[in-house]
């Protein structure tokens, strides 16, 4: 069974008409939160990548790292090119972001989940003096 992949965007982070994406978006001197969510996918499809699993189409990510997909761009748009701001780089969304990256990390190594690639091993010979010829 394979899992479902999803489209990822900035809707998906924040509502374009949103006021603390309006206000940061104004700080920074333009929106980049797609750009971000674009290279969010790109991050979470390498570590797909990196463990031999199976990829879905260009630019999706698997749904049930979705949440985990929001919370770093979530982070990465409030804390990136804008002065410190306790009241938009909350301890929960600097936390959430890390638990993140670190799952992804996780998965890149292989450490969770399933890897679609075949396993390999070693092959062992078995040599018995009646098998071999000219003993």
């Amino acid at each position: 069974m394979s899992e479902a992949w999803v489209e990822f965007t900035d809707a998906d982070v924040m509502p374009a008409n949103n006021a603390e994406r309006v206000s940061i978006a104004t700080v920074k001197g333009g929106d980049d939160l797609q750009v971000i969510c674009d290279q969010v996918v790109a991050q979470v499809r390498q570590a797909y990548a990196f463990s031999n699993r199976d990829l879905g189409e260009d630019g999706t990510i698997p749904a049930g790292l979705k949440e985990r997909a929001i919370a770093i761009a979530l982070w990465r748009f409030v804390s990136e090119g804008v002065a410190k701001n306790e009241g938009i780089q909350t301890k929960q969304r600097e936390s959430t972001a890390a638990e993140a990256r670190k799952y992804l990390d996780q998965i890149a190594a292989a450490e969770i989940g399933k890897v679609s690639a075949p396993s390999v091993g070693v092959r062992t010979r078995r040599f018995k003096g009646c098998q071999e010829d000219g003993i």
